[in-house]
C-alpha cells in the first residue's frame, strides 16, 4: 500500500480479526505441546473465544454501514450502484441488489401477455 494512503474501516476490521485468529491459534497450539492437556479442551474454549470476539467486533457491520468509514447511510438515497457515504464518498454496492429487489415488477404478467410461442 503506498505511503500515506487512508486504509479503510473494513481493512482494519480484516486485520484485527487475522491476528486475533492467529494469536488464538499460536496460543491454543503452545498450551497442547508445552503441557499435558488433551486437545480439545484447549481447542474448544479457543475457538468460542475466537467465534464471540469476532462477532462483537462484527456487530456493527449491517446493510446500512459504509464499509468505507463504518458511517450510517441508512438516510442517503438508494441508486443503481449503491448508496454513497456523505463522509467519506465510498460507493456501497452491496445495497445496490436491495435497489434491484424493489425495482423488479410484482408480477410477471404483464411479460408474459404478448407471447403466443412456447
Amino acid at each position: 500500500m503506498p505511503t500515506g494512503t487512508v486504509k479503510s474501516w473494513v481493512q482494519k476490521l480484516r486485520r484485527r480479526a487475522l491476528w486475533l485468529v492467529v494469536a488464538v491459534g499460536a496460543i491454543s497450539a503452545g498450551l497442547i505441546a508445552t503441557t499435558a492437556l488433551p486437545a480439545v479442551a484447549v481447542i474448544t474454549p479457543a475457538a468460542i473465544a475466537v467465534l464471540v470476539a469476532l462477532n462483537s467486533m462484527t456487530a456493527k457491520i449491517t446493510e446500512t454501514t459504509c464499509l468505507g468509514c463504518g458511517a450510517d447511510v441508512s438516510q442517503q438515497p438508494v441508486s443503481a450502484r449503491g448508496r454513497i457515504c456523505p463522509h467519506c464518498g465510498a460507493v456501497n454496492e452491496r445495497l445496490a441488489m436491495s435497489f434491484i429487489k424493489d425495482a423488479t415488477p410484482a408480477s410477471d404478467s404483464d411479460a408474459t401477455a404478448g407471447s403466443d410461442h412456447v
